[in-house]
């Protein structure tokens, strides 16, 4: 997922000249806008009222935008902020509390709230303004309370409209009021993404350098500086150098030239830099140093050292011969045991971090590191950790979920398995055995299954996850990757619970945010989060990336014939491919491809679906697709029924876009279901061929063109469901999609 400017500035315009996607609500959204006509106050609260002065008692740098936040929070709550009044709320810095900790003090007419820095004091006023929107209204619980988050680092992806991709991270890329919403959910940290090859200025390899270096730093500094104000660091996930064999580095310093890389492209010659040469390693360390001297407000260093991104010689290499073939085809390396290699690029990038700034976090993660790690847990690897970093592992990768009839392979995120996975319970007790900083990696609004949606809300399964992160322990959580961007749904409040609050019961945390949101409604809502939890839990695998209607939705189409050639609407181009080219190359931006279903595997093994009974494999999946689809539209029932509940602005507008969201959730596993039976019954795949197959067939698309017509409804009120507002590459727009399928659909059922 590399930088490409000009498209991130096409796709910044689209959203920014469309009035229904631009701002997105993105600040209080998770609060009632006003005091609420329905308050709904413990017993031995405070009500306040009137005026209040607000305060910082001391100096710090950051506290303007503090200040103003909460004043505006309280003209939300019917509150009168003045520079005179009796009533007071104070802020101030207090070094003896431990780091992240805040203190907040509530009597009748007096405020304090503390903490030892802008992060801990922004999590104090967080949990305040949180304390008054679950009950709707001015009312804050009398005395004194010290809390302490269960663990420390909270990251997050850039909010949906903001980038990630270094180096565009001005504030037309990515503003203020991104920051705002990350901290109004329990926030401290927000992942950035792309080229290191942006930020080198080097002495050791001078052939690096970017002329760009000075404006690239200097808009990388001034974002973390934005950041800040809002207690946020910004935590950068590098792409190592990937440079033609015949690179001008290459020709002053062969030995530079570490293990050439597997590309598609049978012509590639591309080589990482080799990661035991010593040359390449002081490259390494001189960068991190650089970065953290020139930007020592960057939180941190997030360093995917399996399959991609942090590269070296054992992450990718072309293999000739096949499985049995060297793990490397470094000749500097391949005697070298993988982890040491590994450990040791770890160990010098942290110590360069540290050498200037001795708070920033390194965080090792072995992302998909089973293709070079002979241990599939990776504990070899966490045994050869340097001190200097922490690990990062994913709470549910790499785990077989038995299922009625099937088993699932979880081989990337989900939002069905809860886990936590054999792999990292493995982990987590190798590294606090070991004393290293163990760090947990999940999503916490979707998952593979469903990466077209801002958030799947099945409430229920997602509490189940944050339990099982809760049960590992962790110093940090980097709640989601970069795939639809921060939306501020009430699946993503989830992480401030777990984090603040890890004593609460899954079923009364979300009784409460039901009735804060949805008021009389609360009850049915609550009812239709588990159907959507029980659609869920029969998505039947994680299907391949960026493609067929998990991905495209309702607007992914019904192919009568496998050759026939798919219409251009349904192609598209994807940044992850980028990672088989030369660093800056954006020749894969212009490589569009069929994202549709148009043929199915024999069996759906390949898909990580092993059937109790592999012959009737498909009609499994099929079976499994449906019973997703039947609990999804009972969800879109219950909602329905609630609307006439709901009273109140707020509530009226959560209910709507939960509405909205779930419905086209439901039309997915409608779209899904359809097409499944339509190819397997095209290629005779289940059940009788023939007539009865062909009949079969009409009567799915009778269906799915019914299906497909509410859908269009869904794109016209929600046009932020549109992937061609998505960064993850360029599609075409969603609605043009729909209504080219229509039209086959019309076409087919007039031949029949």
């Amino acid at each position: 997922m590399l930088h490409n400017s000009l498209l991130i500035q096409e796709l910044l315009k689209l959203k920014n000249n469309n009035p229904l996607c631009k701002d997105r609500r993105i600040v209080h959204n998770m609060l009632p806008l006003s005091m609420s006509k329905h308050p709904l106050p413990d017993r031995g609260d405070i009500q306040l009222d009137g005026k209040w002065t607000i305060t910082f008692e001391g100096e710090l740098p950051w506290k303007a935008q503090i200040l103003d936040d909460l004043a505006d929070f309280f003209q939300k709550m019917g509150l009168y902020p003045c520079a005179d009044a009796d009533n007071k709320v104070v802020l101030t810095r207090d070094a003896s509390l431990a780091p992240g900790s805040f203190r907040l003090q509530v009597a009748p007419r007096s405020i304090r709230i503390a903490g030892a820095s802008i992060e801990a004091l922004w999590a104090g006023v967080i949990y305040m303004e949180r304390e008054m929107g679950i009950r709707k209204g001015p009312w804050l619980p009398a005395g004194d309370v010290s809390k302490q988050p269960s663990w420390k680092v909270q990251i997050s992806q850039a909010p949906w409209g903001s980038n990630f991709l270094v180096p565009d991270l001005s504030p037309d890329y990515l503003s203020d009021d991104a920051f705002k919403l990350l901290a109004h959910h329990g926030l401290n940290g927000m992942t950035i993404y792309g080229d290191m090859a942006c930020y080198v200025n080097s002495d050791v390899f001078p052939e690096l350098n970017t002329a760009a270096y000075q404006g690239n730093i200097a808009m990388l500094k001034d974002a973390t500086e934005r950041a800040i104000r809002y207690g946020i660091r910004l935590y950068y996930v590098p792409v190592s150098p990937k440079l033609d064999a015949l690179h001008p580095l290459f020709q002053r310093c062969p030995g530079a030239r570490g293990a050439r890389l597997y590309s598609p492209k049978v012509d590639a010659r591309l080589h990482c830099l080799c990661s035991s040469d010593d040359a390449a390693l002081a490259f390494h360390a001189e960068f991190a140093k650089n970065l953290f001297k020139a930007v020592p407000l960057l939180g941190g260093l997030v360093l995917i050292i399996g399959g991609e991104s942090y590269y070296h010689c054992y992450m990718n290499p072309a293999r000739g011969g096949g499985v049995q073939a060297p793990r490397t085809n470094c000749p500097a390396c391949a005697s070298i045991p993988a982890e040491r290699v590994v450990s040791k690029l770890v160990d010098v990038t942290a110590k360069g971090v540290h050498e200037s700034q001795p708070d920033a976090i390194v965080l090792a993660w072995p992302y998909s590191a089973q293709r070079w790690s002979a241990d599939p847990y990776q504990i070899d690897f966490i045994d050869a950790m340097p001190s200097g970093a922490g690990f990062l592992s994913e709470i549910d990768k790499d785990q077989w979920v038995k299922k009625d009839g099937y088993s699932k392979l979880i081989w990337d995120y989900s939002i069905d398995f809860p886990g936590p996975s054999d792999r990292i319970v493995e982990q987590a007790d190798a590294c606090h055995r070991r004393g290293t900083s163990m760090n947990v990696k999940m999503e916490t609004a979707l998952g593979l299954e469903l990466i077209h949606v801002p958030y799947v809300p099945c409430m229920q399964r997602l509490a189940k996850k944050w339990g099982s992160v809760k049960g590992l322990h962790p110093a940090g959580v980097l709640q989601a990757w970069m795939f639809f961007g921060m939306w501020g749904s009430t699946c993503e409040e989830l992480a401030w619970w777990a984090n603040w609050h890890p004593e609460m019961s899954d079923d009364a945390v979300l009784r409460l945010i039901a009735r804060r949101d949805f008021g009389k409604g609360a009850e049915l809502v609550l009812q239709a989060w588990q159907e959507m939890s029980d659609a869920i839990g029969h998505l039947p695998c994680i299907p391949p990336y960026f493609m067929g209607p998990y991905f495209l939705g309702p607007a992914h189409p019904l192919i009568p014939d496998a050759s026939a050639e798919i219409p251009r609407v349904f192609h598209g181009a994807l940044y992850y491919k980028q990672e088989h080219e030369a660093t800056f190359s954006s020749a894969l931006l212009d490589a569009f491809e069929p994202l549709v279903f148009s043929k199915l595997p024999a069996s759906p093994w390949s898909w990580g679906f092993a059937a109790d009974d592999a012959l009737q494999a498909w009609s499994t999946f099929i079976d499994e697709c449906y019973r997703a689809s039947i609990h999804s539209a009972k969800a879109v029932e219950l909602l329905s029924k609630a609307a006439p509940l709901v009273q109140e602005r707020f509530e009226v507008a959560k209910l709507a876009e939960l509405s909205i969201v779930t419905e086209y959730i439901h039309r997915t596993l409608e779209t899904t279901s359809n097409t499944i039976q339509f190819l397997c019954d095209r290629d005779g795949l289940v059940g009788p061929g023939g007539a009865t197959a062909r009949d079969r067939m009409v009567d799915v698309a009778r269906r799915e063109l019914v299906n497909s017509m509410a859908a269009r409804r869904l794109y016209q009120e929600a046009p932020w469901l549109d992937l061609a507002l998505r960064m993850e590459g360029k599609f075409h727009p969603s609605i043009a999609m729909l209504d080219e399928k229509i039209h086959m659909l019309n076409g087919y059922l007039e031949t029949r």
